[in-house]
């Protein structure tokens, strides 16, 4: 069994495990953070100095991901945690947020999944506007019952509501607004 570092942060847990691909240099936590390790380094003239671990410095993107400078590079927060707590990502699996916030970097709100998952999370989360939420849309829910009800032309229904005949067969079809 491995040998995990434990720290005790607001009455819950705190659990650290190697960065995968720099173990011995750097570790993630549970919560979120990564530090790096105390350890030797080579100096000039092939002397050696001691290099103090410390807590690193999250850094928010441009993309709105946490992330982190390990080894020159700049690494998401929620990439290394599930690569260190939950394994290897399965082909064609993201690594995802459950609760959709990207700065929420707790092991419990990590998963992997499909695209169709990450979806269905952003519908959840309220991320999805749908309907009359869309900031294009030109009728409301209640107008969609009623096209879908009516059993007038598409022409007169196209005028009366301001909207394509392309739309309203894909409406009356049942191939949008599937949330009512």
């Amino acid at each position: 069994m491995t040998n995990h570092r434990y720290w005790l942060m607001d009455r819950i847990l705190e659990e650290w495990r190697p960065v995968v691909g720099f173990e011995g240099l750097y570790e993630v936590s549970s919560y979120g953070r990564v530090r790096s390790l105390d350890r030797w380094v080579a100096g000039p003239h092939g002397s050696q100095r001691q290099w103090k671990g410390r807590i690193l410095r999250p850094v928010t993107g441009s993309h709105g991901y946490v992330t982190f400078n390990i080894g020159g590079k700049s690494m998401c927060a929620h990439v290394l945690i599930a690569a260190a707590f939950i394994g290897p990502r399965p082909d064609g699996h993201y690594v995802r947020h459950l609760d959709d916030n990207k700065g929420n970097n707790l092991l419990s709100n990590i998963g992997y999944g499909l695209p169709k998952d990450n979806a269905a999370d952003a519908l959840r989360n309220g991320r999805r506007p749908l309907g009359s939420q869309r900031p294009n849309a030109k009728i409301t829910e209640q107008d969609a019952l009623a096209i879908r009800a009516s059993s007038a032309s598409y022409g007169e229904l196209a005028d009366m509501y301001g909207i394509g005949r392309a739309t309203l067969s894909s409406l009356k079809n049942g191939k949008t607004w599937k949330h009512i």
